[in-house]
């Protein structure tokens, strides 16, 4: 799994990876409270490829019309998410253990692996 990241607002969570080379990442959409969790113990820091930037610039207006539809102005959603290209990071990792993170009785079950 690859996650793109912008490196100035997450220094200290990239030291701690550097350090640590683990890594757990959420994954939440608001309006329905969907959750999962994905954690990894070989996580390392890769540069950004080419289409990195547009990627994170989809998501950041992905999650933004998300939050729009509860009432969060999407300029401000993209003020807190965009970041420069010049400052994209990418954290890559494998997946060793996913786990749905939805709220109710189903919440930290492990996912089932892939077939």
């Amino acid at each position: 799994m690859t996650i793109l990241l912008a490196a100035t607002p997450a220094a200290a969570l990239l030291d701690d990876v550097r350090r640590s080379s683990r890594i757990a990442a959420v994954f939440s959409q608001p309006s329905t409270h969907f959750t999962l969790q994905f954690k990894g113990t070989d996580a390392r820091i890769v540069p950004a490829e080419g289409g990195d930037p547009d990627r994170a610039w989809a998501y950041v207006d992905a999650f933004a019309a998300e939050l729009s539809g509860l009432g969060y102005p999407v300029e401000v959603i993209r003020c807190l998410l965009q970041s420069s290209a010049d400052d994209l990071v990418a954290v890559r990792f494998t997946v060793d253990a996913g786990f749905s993170q939805t709220p109710g009785p189903g919440a930290g079950q492990p996912l089932a692996p892939a077939p």
